[in-house]
């Protein structure tokens, strides 16, 4: 789903509420709608305050896009207030948008501080702090009887320092438990039941949905990757989870406390997964969320790379001095070495985003990534075939270009019931033929009005009845007629034969 910035006009430097709010730069957009920078002049004061205002083109009221849009402003104030959730200030609708002012947080989401800043790599402390605020935060969610359905990195935002965290983006929350809006949020946060269904009989449970998706938000906080493309048994690399209990620390340099605390929550009957208050426990007496160095030693080369790629911020700092002190003018060999990717079939390894690409020896981001923070999205590479004189194969290279293209890449959340699995496809109607249709198909006569049938009224059963037993008794006491015997039809013949006689 391409972003909405693409196709709506630039707000910049307009004002909304005579003067009151103005628009000063675009932060961020997604498949809905696209959050500006603002300011607002505060009656009898001598300054202005900074707000973060979101805009999304008005739907019609009585339309299901216009319902959500209603749902996302009542659902939003019912929750605002709490530490961790981004309050919504105000709703402003005029002919052709709504805008929703709300507090700014210049810190941006935490996927740029995952991505970007490595914030959290190697830092226990920070990991627990910011992740427990999370937890608190869709606690507030639950307890108002609110749930998220699109809790990921992009839709939480952080402070400068990265130590605060909001929840925001609430265009996809409701209020019921169960739902059967499959496909509804961002796939790689997904829970199993709720991806590529389309049995209504079936609903999945949205306080599962959240739970899934911390999980997920969890294991990006620590590792900055993704596991799997989907959480289905038809991807190889959920399938390895699922079916190996140590999966997960063969491809990531995760703590076994870790492992063993994001398969109780990353379970395939929901009925297993841990409560809120289960979560924050685990998360508290964590000791470490990271292998110990002997232990990544000891673990296989993958293990390595994504330890050495995901490093504390300094060090991606000095090595983007180095990276920009040697690098070529020509920026293109890094959009190739991201284009060779592994198929998609294997997706824990692999990222079909534009904005994660990045160079395989020092990770990096490209060109492709900064024209995909800024909204200008590309059409990808077709990557050359395996056994092409481009693409030679070689085991090891092809082993440490799939470790490349790990790393976190940004989202679109879906609409309610954008997506639906194979059962769901609509199909065209059979189209009328008629007698000037040139084509091989049969013609279908004109159809003209019935005449009605005349009406047949049979006689009474009884009557029937004694008819026929009037007749059997008839044949019955009727005397029989008999005929000449025999000797009297042969005597009769030789008279005949004899003229003149009696």
């Amino acid at each position: 789903m391409p972003a909405i910035s693409n196709v709506m006009p630039d707000f910049s430097l307009m004002q909304l509420d005579s003067g009151r709010y103005q628009l000063l730069a675009p932060l961020g957009s997604g498949a809905f709608g696209v959050v500006y920078r603002a300011r607002e002049r505060i009656p009898h004061a001598p300054h202005f305050v900074s707000r973060a205002i979101k805009l999304v083109p008005r739907a019609h009221p009585n339309s299901s896009r216009g319902y959500r849009q209603q749902r996302e402003a009542t659902l939003h104030r019912m929750v605002s207030g709490h530490p961790n959730v981004i309050s919504l200030l105000r709703v402003i609708r005029d002919e052709h948008f709504i805008y929703y002012v709300m507090d700014y947080c210049p810190g941006g989401d935490l996927f740029r501080a995952i991505r970007k800043k490595h914030a959290f790599a190697r830092n226990d402390a920070l990991v627990k702090q910011v992740f427990l605020q999370i937890l608190d935060g869709v606690e507030s969610l639950h307890a108002k009887g609110v749930f998220h359905r699109d809790l990921k990195p992009e839709n939480i935002l952080v402070s400068e320092d990265c130590t605060r965290a909001w929840i925001g983006d609430f265009g996809l929350a409701t209020q019921q438990k169960q739902s059967t809006a499959f496909n509804t949020g961002s796939r790689y946060f997904m829970s199993p039941e709720c991806i590529d269904c389309d049995d209504v009989l079936y609903p999945y449970n949205t306080w599962r949905s959240d739970m899934w998706a911390l999980g997920m938000i969890l294991l990006n906080l620590v590792t900055g990757r993704h596991p799997w493309h989907k959480a289905l048994l038809k991807d190889p690399d959920f399938r390895a989870y699922f079916e190996n209990p140590e999966q997960l620390r063969t491809i990531f340099p995760i703590s076994t406390g870790l492992n063993d605390l994001l398969h109780r929550v990353l379970t395939m009957v929901p009925d297993d997964c841990i409560s809120l208050d289960e979560f924050r426990k685990g998360i508290r007496d964590m000791d470490t969320f990271w292998m110990s160095e002997q232990e990544i030693e000891a673990s296989g080369e993958i293990v390595q790379y994504v330890w050495n790629s995901y490093q504390p911020a300094k060090d991606v700092q000095l090595l983007r001095q180095i990276q920009a002190s040697t690098a070529d003018s020509d920026e293109s060999e890094g959009d190739v070495l991201a284009s060779e990717t592994s198929s998609e079939s294997s997706n824990s390894l692999t990222d079909d985003s534009d904005d994660s690409d990045e160079r395989v020896e020092q990770g990096v981001p490209t060109r492709a990534l900064a024209e995909a923070e800024e909204g200008r999205f590309r059409e990808p590479e077709t990557p050359a075939p395996p056994n092409s004189p481009e693409h030679p194969s070689d085991p090891e290279t092809e082993t440490k270009t799939a470790v490349a293209s790990t790393p976190l890449s940004r989202t679109l959340s879906s609409a309610e019931f954008p997506i639906r699995g194979r059962g769901h496809v609509r199909r065209k109607p059979a189209p009328h033929y008629s007698a000037t249709d040139d084509s091989e198909w049969p013609v279908t006569p004109p159809m003209r009005p019935q005449e009605l049938p005349e009406v047949a009224i049979a006689a009474p059963l009884e009557d029937e009845v004694l008819q026929v037993e009037r007749a059997a008794v008839a044949r019955v006491t009727e005397p029989e007629k008999k005929g000449p015997s025999l000797q009297a039809k042969v005597t009769n013949f030789l008279r005949g034969l004899v003229p003149g006689r009696l």
